[in-house]
């Protein structure tokens, strides 16, 4: 009997020595810094990339419809977000805390002429507009370069052409960046092109903000600012852009506004004309806002060894081998 007792508490010490030390290597299946794998075949139509930091999910779509679509989305992996739900802590933290998405639709290129003279964009007499669409443009073409992973959108007229790269900080993908080359066909020779676009993210239109409203009414005007950043408290994503273009070989000024077009607020980066044009935006998720959302799992996921140092935690694991001992006895009088 005497030996049946201690396999008992053997086994019951084992399974709790095994569980502590996979609870110890944390939520997850990899290491905190694994860079997801992206795509290595060849294809044409829609694309993204899948990647991980810690344990949290980053993924990126383009595609092409009635605009040029592009998005990142981040959220806590599958199996974080199911340890969170049964979590004691789980109620002080969601997985929608920790979860965001931004997209951008590229929706058009407009020939206008600055009959105010502000220098730019704000609802101006419309030249020419070229439709940013699948009637105009190709579908992305995923490639191999030297960059990595690349997708090309091109125009079936050689108008236009965006090149998209994976954007990397500290091991991690975290944004698209794109170069966008234009071959204008201006009408008028002393106009400019506007990129037209909207932006918005889980907390809304970036284009909507508080300096847009006067008395309730959208409002348009400059932008001196170079990013749009939304307002998450967890992880906040991000819209950038050069205040400068290369124009024909030579460096020249972009300049930014909000214009309102049927009601709806976008962003108008206007370009001087030129024959060619190379412009490089980016649209992404800040990293130290992965980071911050890694610790804040690190904290919700309760784990067994938070389990062994809590008094009621305790209680419950030595009552366990209590009971399963005196079973172990009764059974072999």
């Amino acid at each position: 009997m005497k030996h049946t007792i201690r396999l008992v508490l053997g086994i019951s010490v084992v399974i709790l020595l095994t569980a502590t030390v996979a609870s110890a290597q944390g939520p997850g299946n990899g290491p905190r810094d694994r860079m997801g794998q992206g795509h290595h075949e060849h294809h044409t139509g829609p694309g993204g990339f899948e990647g991980m930091r810690g344990n949290m999910n980053i993924t990126g779509e383009v595609n092409v419809d009635e605009a040029i679509v592009i998005s990142i989305h981040v959220q806590p992996s599958e199996e974080v977000r199911e340890q969170m739900q049964n979590s004691p802590r789980g109620h002080d933290l969601a997985a929608e805390d920790l979860s965001n998405t931004i997209e951008i639709q590229i929706t058009s290129l407009v020939e206008y002429d600055d009959t105010d003279g502000t220098g730019y964009y704000d609802n101006d007499t419309v030249i020419s507009e070229i439709l940013l669409n699948s009637d105009f443009l190709l579908d992305p073409v995923m490639s191999e370069g030297e960059n990595g992973t690349e997708y090309l959108i091109e125009s079936v007229d050689d108008t236009f052409a965006m090149y998209l790269y994976l954007n990397e900080a500290d091991g991690t993908v975290h944004s698209w960046k794109w170069s966008i080359e234009m071959n204008y066909p201006f009408v008028e020779n002393d106009t400019s092109v506007a990129i037209l676009q909207s932006i918005s993210s889980n907390n809304g239109p970036l284009t909507r903000d508080r300096a847009m409203h006067h008395n309730g009414e959208m409002m348009e005007g400059a932008i001196e600012e170079h990013m749009f950043r939304d307002e998450h408290p967890q992880v906040p994503m991000f819209f950038k852009w050069d205040d400068f273009a290369i124009v024909d070989g030579v460096t020249v000024d972009v300049s930014a506004s909000r214009a309102i077009i049927e009601d709806r607020p976008v962003l108008a980066l206007t370009i001087p004309q030129g024959e060619n044009i190379f412009y490089d935006p980016e649209i992404g998720v800040e990293i130290d806002g992965l980071d911050n959302a890694q610790n804040l799992i690190d904290g919700a996921v309760l784990d067994l060894a938070d389990i062994v140092r809590s008094p009621s935690g305790l209680g419950i694991v030595l009552g366990s081998l209590v009971l399963l001992t005196t079973f172990a006895i009764a059974r072999y009088r």
